[in-house]
């Protein structure tokens, strides 16, 4: 199936198998819903559905496609669930400190106490001088 289908269609193999496998995800009643939309979906359509977990969002992305109100599924996945904002620092220094933070904590403890005996006296004198400026009463 899969060689004479790539034969006929002058896509690849892994293109076939690849929509073969998102296909098979698709219920009966999801097949039947995307037959009836008015544009054929593209094998990359497909593909993007099939990888779409959660049944509300597919469901949703399927009604849009079967109405014709999206012609792909990614306009019809912005429209049912909308990016969320990145939660990415903007500045600079918040994204360093972020980047450090992980590295740190996937650290070995060899690793860690390594660093903290190399820069002990430095850390040191920086907490001294941040409690200089603290009031402990």
């Amino acid at each position: 199936f899969v060689k004479s289908t790539a034969d006929a269609t002058g896509v690849s193999e892994r293109k076939i198998y690849s929509c073969v496998a998102a296909g098979s995800m698709f219920s009966k009643d999801e097949v039947y819903k995307l037959r009836q939309a008015p544009k054929t979906l593209k094998v990359g359509d497909v593909e993007a559905l099939g990888k779409i977990k959660e049944d509300r969002i597919r469901m949703g992305v399927i009604d849009r496609l079967q109405q014709g109100t999206a012609k792909s599924v990614a306009e019809a996945l912005k429209a049912v669930a909308p990016s969320k904002k990145s939660k990415t620092p903007k500045h600079k220094a918040d994204v360093e400190y972020r980047n450090f933070m992980n590295t740190w904590k996937r650290l070995p403890q060899g690793l860690r106490q390594r660093f903290i005996e190399e820069c002990g006296d430095e850390l040191s004198a920086l907490l001294d001088e941040w409690n200089e400026g603290v009031d402990v009463s």
